[in-house]
């Protein structure tokens, strides 16, 4: 991305440094600055409302007394911000026209701004990242709108070549990955392959009808299925309305960077 968040963020990068260090520096805590100057580029007839919109009144003036750095949370969603910015600027080469469209509502969205989406989405957002409710509005492959389910990779590689191959190669801004534990013992089922011809074509209907039974019969609270891109690999499907899914567990999310 030739528009860096660091950047945008007025954070001075060192010659041949990764991606990785904004990663850290979010972690650690980015400065109250830039807040203020990433304010400056998204909000110039705005700032403070802006600044108050990432970090509360009370918090963000807490912060400037005690030249406190922003907590991570904070960091990450300045950050979050950034990061859509800097790719509205990929795509309008014009600022000006990267704040309009942040600022209106898109049908897409649910008539809501970009810009109010990026800054409540991520951790502490409407629908965490372990969450049916993204399969319930926007079914994937293995399930319809009134049969939710989560969607898991094995590895983090396949996760992000899932994502990737969804997002037409280009990660979107704003993600975020948890770790889930699945306790032994707890019921799977494996898709066999060999059994349903075609259920890899374009049409879906053979893999959504297999895991409408496997929903609503409660097989199992796994169903493991193959990875369309990647064929050696495997999806963990997860049905949130099996008693036994209450046994996973996850961690924190953190940023894909």
């Amino acid at each position: 991305m030739s528009y860096q968040v660091s950047d945008l963020l007025g954070i001075k990068r060192k010659r041949n440094e990764t991606t990785l260090a904004l990663a850290y520096s979010v972690q650690k805590g980015l400065p109250v600055s830039a807040l203020d100057k990433f304010a400056g580029r998204v909000a110039p007839q705005d700032v403070r409302r802006f600044t108050y919109r990432v970090v509360p009144k009370p918090t963000l003036e807490r912060r400037r007394k005690q030249k406190q750095l922003l907590s991570t949370e904070e960091s990450n969603r300045l950050a979050r911000i950034a990061k859509v910015f800097a790719f509205g600027l990929e795509v309008f080469r014009d600022e000006a026209k990267v704040r309009s469209f942040l600022d209106r509502p898109h049908p897409m969205l649910d008539d809501k701004a970009p810009l109010e989406i990026a800054l409540a989405t991520g951790p502490g957002a409407a629908f965490p990242i372990y969450d049916a409710e993204g399969a319930r509005r926007y079914p994937g492959r293995w399930n319809t709108h009134t049969r939710p389910i989560i969607y898991t990779s094995e590895h983090y590689s396949t996760a992000l070549l899932e994502k990737l191959v969804h997002a037409n190669l280009v990660m979107p801004a704003n993600q975020h990955y948890i770790e889930i534990t699945i306790p032994n013992g707890i019921s799977y089922e494996i898709f066999q392959t060999a059994a349903h011809p075609g259920w890899d074509s374009r049409n879906e209907d053979i893999c959504k009808a297999f895991a409408q039974d496997w929903y609503d019969e409660r097989r199992s609270a796994l169903l493991i299925v193959p990875s369309i891109p990647a064929r050696l690999e495997r999806n963990v499907l997860i049905n949130p309305a099996h008693p036994e899914a209450k046994g996973i567990t996850y961690t924190m999310p953190e940023p894909v960077w």
